[in-house]
């Protein structure tokens, strides 16, 4: 079971193989940087569930959602 938000961010996996790797393979570089960023993110989240650190947890929530904010604001600007 799932709701639409799983849609949407399954999206690019209804995408052409062949254009999605030549997306991958052009950008290889910056891919693989920001998987290293994300692998890193992940174990921190990890840890914090892991240990109960909640009150980081929950400062680490309002920064990511700030950082959304400033994603679309940026995205597009009103």
């Amino acid at each position: 079971m799932s709701a639409t938000g799983l849609k949407d961010a399954t999206r690019l996996a209804g995408s052409n193989p062949a254009m999605m790797l030549e997306i991958l393979l052009s950008n290889r570089d910056e891919i693989i940087r920001q998987i290293e960023g994300f692998q890193l993110e992940m174990e921190a989240l990890k840890k914090r569930l892991r240990d109960g650190q909640d009150v980081t947890l929950l400062d680490w929530l309002g920064i990511v959602q700030q950082q959304h904010e400033d994603y679309l604001a940026q995205r597009w600007p009103k």
